[in-house]
Formats: C-alpha cells, structure tokens, sequence
C-alpha cells in the first residue's frame, strides 16, 4: 500500500460523518455555537447556574396554582383534549416565569411534527412553537408537556440571541439553521440552544416527578439527570478536566447512551 493511498484513507476516516456522535469537522465551522468547544465554555458554566434559578422559579409560580399543578401532575393520565388545555396554560406560566414577550404558539394535533420552534434571526418577532401532542401521546403522553417546556425556552434565547447579544445563542441559532440536514444526532443536541433547553425542560420534568419519568431521548447526556439529580455528563467539568479534549471524551462518555438507544 503506498503512503498517499494511507493518508488519503486516513483523512477519510478523520472526516467520516458519524450520525449519532459528535463531529469536530462539522462543529470547528462554528465554534461559538457547540457547547463542546472551548469558545463556548463560559456559556456552559453560566448555563449551569441560570438554567436551574430560572427553572427553580417556573416552579414555584407553577405550585402557586394548585388546580393546575394537580393537572400537571397527573398529565399522563389525561385524555389528549384535556392535556392540550393544560399545555396552553403552562406555556402562560413559563412565559411569565422568564419574562419574555410570548411568542405564537400553536397547539394542534394536525401538525406534522410532534414539536418545532420557528425562527428569525434578522426580525423584531419572538419566535413560534409549535406542539402536536398526539404525535407522542400513544408512546409516551408526558413528552409533549416537555417539549412544550423545552420550545418555550427557545423564545427566551431568542430574545437573548437577538437583543441582548448572547453571541453563544446567536450562532447556535445560525449554524442550526446553516447546518441543517448535516448535524448528527450528538452534534444538533449540543447546540447550545438546544443543549440548554433541554437542560431546562428536563430539570423541571426530574423535578415535577422523579427519576422515573427520565425520557432517554430527549437531549443528550449533557441535558439528563442521575437518580441522585446530577447531571449525567456535566459539561462544565468537563471543560474544566478535558481542556482540549471535550469533544472526544463527551463521545467516550455518551457510548451508553447509544446503546440504550439502539
């Protein structure tokens, strides 16, 4: 075998596309937007405190209103009509709690997906979720309430992105956007939108009801909590341990979470 057939199997390999770890060659094109790269590093470890005090207080205005927090809590067993009534009233609650101009949001079970956040970067708007709560309601009737939390959340960094110059949020917005169809299923979760919505909507599903309603899926590793509610792979140690390395030790640590996958 001669030495150019080696280096050319050699750079294949490096830039093989893989469609469920994270890929350097794809997130070094925007390195502000990846949670796993170092320019994003500060934005990790304020997410780490904000996400919870936010999150902490959507809480306490939601046990503030004992009718609904009873319908919350016991979302699962609620047939569809009853659950989307709930999600628009929790979509009031959490909109307050960030304190954020509502974005549109459209509940309806003719939608094609089971959720979506639509998006413009360049105008005054904030945003438009989109939820259609029989999509999962057979598989699994609490993911809508989640990711009615978790798209909700997308209106906070919108505003973010926007107007106060979260330079992290704002290209996560635009490489999402630039990216799309590229992005493994590692890479688009470690977005740093994404990866912080789910770290929130996930933190108030573990605390609303425990460790038994952990949803494998929703987010990587990064964004889900241990029984003990640690998080599984906490990013902002890594930062700190992995200088250099976080991408190829956060794909060392997720091969669990594929295989529970799989």
């Amino acid at each position: 075998m001669t030495k150019t057939l080696i280096m050319l199997i050699l750079s294949i390999n490096i830039y093989a596309h893989d469609n469920f770890f994270a890929n350097k060659y794809i997130q070094v094109q925007n390195k502000q937007a990846f949670a796993l790269q170092a320019e994003s590093k500060d934005f990790v470890k304020e997410s780490a405190r904000k996400v919870f005090l936010e999150a902490d207080y959507f809480l306490e205005l939601l046990r503030k209103n004992q009718p609904l927090l009873t319908q919350v809590l016991n979302y699962k067993q609620l047939p569809l009509e009853e659950q989307i009534v709930v999600l628009k009233k929790v979509f009031d609650v959490e909109v307050q709690a960030l304190g954020i101009t509502a974005p549109e949001v459209s509940i309806d079970t003719q939608y094609p997906r089971a959720a979506y956040f639509k998006y413009n970067l360049e105008d005054g708007t904030n945003g438009e979720v989109f939820i259609n709560p029989k999509k999962t309601y057979d598989s699994n009737p609490l993911m809508s309430l989640s990711l009615l939390i978790h798209e909700t959340r997308h209106a906070a960094q919108l505003y973010k992105a926007k107007f106060d110059n979260n330079q992290n949020l704002y290209q996560a917005f635009k490489a999402q956007a630039q990216l799309s169809g590229k992005l493994s299923f590692s890479d688009f979760l470690t977005l740093n939108n994404e990866y912080e919505a789910f770290l929130f909507a996930n933190y108030i599903i573990f605390k609303l009801y425990g460790p038994a309603e952990d949803m494998i899926d929703m987010g990587t590793f990064a964004s889900q909590f241990n029984e003990d509610g640690s998080i599984k792979i906490d990013l902002t140690t890594l930062h700190q341990s992995k200088e250099g390395q976080v991408l190829e030790e956060f794909n060392i640590l997720m091969q669990k979470q594929r295989d529970l996958l799989q």
